[in-house]
């Protein structure tokens, strides 16, 4: 069946060290989805995954296990944490046009 929300999807893993995300003594890089788009290439009922980057779980010395941790390359978890406190407001956004003028 169609996942309907990324709560419907599993926590996908990769190699980071090979996008240079990750060291390659420690590399792997979870992906945690956070939306689902129809695919507008393959249409059907294929869909593309925007998922954030995060160091995997570590098993502590006292037995207990880490939370995921954002990786530094996650910038969207920081942009969400902000959007969230600003829920609230009404934020605008725009592109910032930039002109060059040659003769």
């Amino acid at each position: 069946s169609v996942p309907k929300s990324p709560a419907d999807l599993p926590n996908w893993n990769y190699d980071g060290s090979s996008t240079g995300q990750a060291p390659g003594k420690d590399s792997e890089v979870y992906l945690v989805p956070r939306a689902i788009y129809k695919d507008p290439f393959r249409g059907g009922d294929n869909i593309l995954v925007m998922c954030d980057t995060y160091e995997p779980p570590r098993m502590n010395k006292d037995g207990t296990v880490t939370p995921i941790k954002p990786i530094p390359t996650n910038t969207r978890h920081a942009c969400n944490e902000v959007m969230e406190k600003a829920k609230s407001h009404d934020p605008w956004f725009g592109i910032e046009q930039e002109y060059t003028l040659l003769n």
